[in-house]
């Protein structure tokens, strides 16, 4: 063969097996592009789904996250049927479906008894803080009612005046450390001085009876003397 027409028909061999190989390339190219999760050369795509999280118990935040990943791309295999891309069956993707679902549900009843522990432990402050208020407001009956007893204890003519003394029991309506307003005041329940006091009806009794929430000792059977005299013992 003449030497150029042979130089010459190599040369055109060697520019057609570029091409093809060039070609070859951008399809492969093309198809990767189409199908992000194409193989990489001889290492398969991982399909292998995450552990599930077992049922009563609270997954992290990596198994939720490994779960949805894992569903979102077996979802886009399943729709893609493009070069290298692995065929996901029917099965495979409704197991990963369930597997999201039981996940999720998970993840939102953790939330849901986050919240309700968050309201326990805000009624629990609540409370300390209310009985912190009440041990307070206590502290301060007791000193009240100390002085208002050993004044009390040393009156005994009728004009002497009294003392109030201050709720230390709850209920009746009103808070602990309350002092009782004195007879003389609109709607008062307190004698003001030693007269009202030997000079108070059954109601009267029975209405601080409610205030200060204690009996004062009075049984049935009592006289208006003896609730009297066992009220006067009360308040020194």
């Amino acid at each position: 063969m003449n030497p150029l027409l042979k130089a010459s028909c190599k040369q055109q061999h060697c520019w057609e097996k570029g091409t093809q190989k060039k070609s070859f390339c951008n399809r492969a190219m093309a198809a990767n592009e189409i199908n992000p999760r194409q193989t990489l050369g001889d290492r398969p795509v991982n399909l292998v789904s995450p552990p599930p999280v077992q049922k009563g118990t609270v997954p992290t935040d990596a198994e939720i996250a490994a779960e949805v990943v894992h569903t979102y791309a077996l979802k886009k295999f399943k729709s893609s049927n493009g070069y290298g891309v692995p065929a996901v069956t029917d099965d495979e993707l409704a197991t990963a479906c369930k597997h999201e679902h039981l996940i999720l549900d998970a993840a939102t009843t953790k939330s849901a008894d986050f919240a309700q522990q968050l309201a326990t432990i805000t009624r629990q402050n609540n409370r300390i803080i209310q009985q912190n208020d009440e041990n307070k407001n206590l502290m301060k009956a007791y000193g009240i009612n100390a002085r208002a007893i050993a004044h009390n204890a040393k009156q005994t003519d009728a004009v002497h005046r009294l003392k109030p003394l201050a709720k230390e029991k709850a209920g009746g309506g009103n808070s602990i450390g309350t002092v009782a307003p004195l007879m003389s005041a609109p709607g008062g329940l307190f004698p003001e001085d030693v007269h009202e006091l030997d000079n108070m009806q059954a109601n009267d009794i029975t209405r601080l009876s409610t205030f200060y929430g204690d009996d004062f000792g009075i049984v049935a059977g009592d006289t208006i003397r003896d609730k009297v005299h066992k009220f006067r013992m009360f308040i020194g």
